[in-house]
């Protein structure tokens, strides 16, 4: 047996001998030896020690004043005086000081069973008090916990109620004692306490829930869990009750709303589903279920392949993965339902789960005749698009039937016109606003006689005026067709210039329209580049040099660059 021994004597040998006797007994001691009380303390603060052997008679350091300082220092160890010679009183008064034993030097055979009784009686009296100071320390977690604690002696009287027991009931815990537990508690019947007693008894513990009533009248759910315990042949009953109300309030209402869904779910006329990742459905409404002819409830942990076939994992697959990633992903794909063909637009989206991976949710929309009946209006605007081109050819070639020797000029110009456009980068509708435009900027020229068109020489100033009122003709023949775009006004302005010096209304600026402004380029260049009655063909590079000469004067800087970039640098030429 190793023991750490503190000896308090003045003489050495007086421990050697003493060591000798303990050796001798089986314990091998390691030791320290002090004569005086700063050396005692010392030793005390530096280390743990399992026994004090303390010599009653020290010069200058009494026994009773060393054993005060290890009661004080280290009381947890036991302290025996040692002494040449000591009396009753004085055995009494070391004991009294704080001594377990005495032992007299001339009589050292006792000393090793008193060191290893009082090393016993100290481990003894730790565990004791470790003992009684978890059991204050459960005692006031009891007190204090935060949820109910009762204990009830068979014949159900309270014996033990805690805090939390007191604020359930609306009394308090002290004045609970002494109660029948069906009295303390209203709402609970002796029956009720017979059924707890007998589950106990019979299965080790009983669980379930009750209602019990305030003394203030309000009623609580509880959740009380009961076990036993026997204590000298006496058997008790331990109870623990938690206050549930809230907690099942909440689930009725999370039960109500999802009532609430599935009932909203079911009438609306959609297709919905909530689903894992891998296509695993954990919801689908009655919309969706009959449309695959089955049972709602069959379907629930069914995969989208069970439910599809083998061409649903391969379509909808990637749109559960992105959705799983965050994505709210929109999908319109045609499906084969019932042997028919229908089209769908389907939503899926995320729900994010607190307890694990996303759920995936959905719903798609069978829109099947909003898209036929789309592609029929598609179908039907097609149409009126080629009737509005063709009657625009046909006003095109009526003009040019009057005026042989511009004929092809419209198109050509339209050509052009269109290159410019692309170039500059207007928007599509703009495009084919201009190119309608383009192609019977001159049917103005149908209420000008034709052989003032045709006629070889110069013209007169009347015959001038006449021709350059064809723009304004061109504008009354077309403003009240209902083009997409402002055609009839690009015809009125085809002959503006940005410097208020063409006409009709000497325009000037941004009162022009952009599609004007490019119809005017185009225009001219076709009409140097190509023969008149009245003159030979000018050629490409004077119209460009017009262009250029003109560019931010009479015509707009910009369209003036992209029309030379188109012909210069990208090589545009007319169709014969």
């Amino acid at each position: 047996m190793r023991l750490r021994i503190l000896f308090v004597e003045d003489s050495e040998d007086d421990v050697e001998l003493m060591l000798r006797r303990l050796r001798d007994a089986g314990l091998e001691p390691q030791w320290d030896r002090v004569a005086g009380e700063l050396e005692l303390r010392t030793a005390l603060a530096d280390a743990a020690w399992d026994v004090a052997l303390v010599d009653f008679n020290l010069p200058g350091f009494g026994g009773p004043q060393a054993l005060a300082v290890v009661r004080e220092a280290a009381p947890d160890t036991p302290a025996i005086t040692v002494s040449g010679a000591i009396d009753e009183d004085t055995a009494v008064a070391t004991l009294t000081a704080g001594a377990v034993d005495y032992v007299l030097k001339d009589n050292l055979a006792r000393l090793a069973p008193a060191v290893r009784r009082a090393v016993e009686g100290a481990d003894l009296r730790r565990r004791h008090r470790v003992a009684a100071d978890s059991a204050r320390r459960a005692l006031f977690a009891t007190d204090n916990a935060p949820i109910a604690a009762i204990t009830v002696a068979a014949d159900g009287t309270i014996v033990y109620a805690n805090a939390a027991q007191g604020r359930l009931r609306g009394v308090p815990a002290e004045e609970q004692i002494g109660q029948k537990v069906w009295e303390s508690n209203l709402g609970l019947s002796l029956d009720w306490w017979r059924t707890v007693m007998e589950a106990v008894d019979r299965d080790g513990s009983f669980e379930g829930e009750a209602t019990v009533q305030r003394l203030d009248g309000q009623a609580r759910l509880i959740d009380a869990m009961f076990g036993a315990i026997d204590h000298e042949g006496t058997r008790f009953y331990v109870g623990w009750a938690r206050d549930i109300t809230a907690r099942h309030e909440a689930e009725r209402r999370a039960r109500e709303s999802e009532r609430r869904f599935v009932e909203f779910a079911d009438h609306v006329p959609a297709e919905l589903w909530i689903g894992t990742p891998d296509q695993e459905y954990v919801y689908v409404n009655e919309w969706l279920a009959r449309d695959l002819g089955r049972d709602r409830d069959d379907m629930i942990g069914t995969r989208s392949p069970d439910a599809w076939g083998e061409e649903g994992p391969s379509r909808t697959l990637p749109m559960y993965q992105r959705a799983a990633r965050g994505e709210v992903v929109d999908d319109v794909s045609t499906w084969s339902v019932g042997g028919r063909d229908r089209t769908y637009r389907s939503t899926f989206f995320p729900i994010v789960s607190e307890t694990g991976p996303p759920l995936i949710g959905g719903f798609s929309l069978d829109v099947t005749d909003e898209y036929e009946a789309q592609a029929e209006i598609l179908r039907h605007a097609e149409r009126l698009r080629r009737t509005v081109e063709g009657a625009v050819l046909a006003m095109g070639h009526v003009v040019e039937t009057r005026d042989p020797y511009t004929a092809g000029h419209e198109r050509r110009v339209a050509e052009l016109a269109v290159a410019v456009a692309r170039e500059l980068g207007l928007a599509p509708a703009e495009v084919e606003g201009l190119r309608l435009a383009a192609l019977i900027h001159d049917i103005g020229k149908i209420a000008v006689p034709a052989e003032i068109l045709a006629k070889p020489g110069r013209l007169s100033v009347v015959e001038f005026n006449l021709i350059r009122e064809h723009a304004r003709a061109g504008y009354e023949i077309l403003a009240e067709i209902d083009f997409d775009a402002p055609v009839a006004e690009i015809v009125l302005q085809h002959h503006e210039r940005l410097d208020g010096s063409g006409y009709p209304a000497a325009l000037a600026g941004e009162a022009i329209l952009p599609a004007a402004r490019v119809l005017a380029v185009a225009d001219v260049v076709e009409a140097m580049s190509s023969h008149r009655p009245y003159r030979p063909a000018l050629g490409m590079a004077a119209a460009l040099a017009e262009v250029r000469e003109g560019a931010g004067a009479r015509y707009d800087a910009e369209v003036a660059a992209a029309c030379l970039r188109v012909v210069e640098e990208q090589g545009f030429a007319f169709t014969p």
